[in-house]
């Protein structure tokens, strides 16, 4: 599965991408911005998403993709409930809490990208 995940902290990236992903091709964006130009290059099976980025919130990512018209699976991935409540609203799929991200292999492995 191609993952495009969007996290600002550099660290928390690469243990979530060593410990949780690694039979995956993850792409690891820090910025919404950076995150746009990525997707619209495009192939991603889903959307890792956090609330709290270096630029904007992650919620408007979501929006940006969702208004774009594209069907793909968005998580959000906050740590906090808050976040993950606004990237809801703002049209993710579901969310993951960053303190239960063990269960991040089988929402993905839920999934029919």
């Amino acid at each position: 599965m191609r993952i495009l995940l969007v996290e600002s902290h550099e660290t928390f990236a690469r243990v979530v991408v060593g410990a949780f992903l690694r039979e995956h091709e993850v792409i690891v964006r820090t910025t919404v911005f950076d995150a746009q130009h990525e997707f619209d290059v495009g192939g991603f099976d889903v959307v890792l998403v956090d609330y709290d980025l270096a630029d904007f919130k992650g919620s408007e990512l979501v929006k940006y993709i969702r208004d774009s018209g594209y069907d793909i699976h968005i998580i959000g991935i906050s740590a906090r409930d808050e976040g993950n409540d606004l990237l809801l609203a703002a049209g993710a799929s579901q969310a993951c809490n960053k303190m239960n991200f063990d269960h991040i292999g089988e929402m993905l492995a839920k999934l029919n990208p």
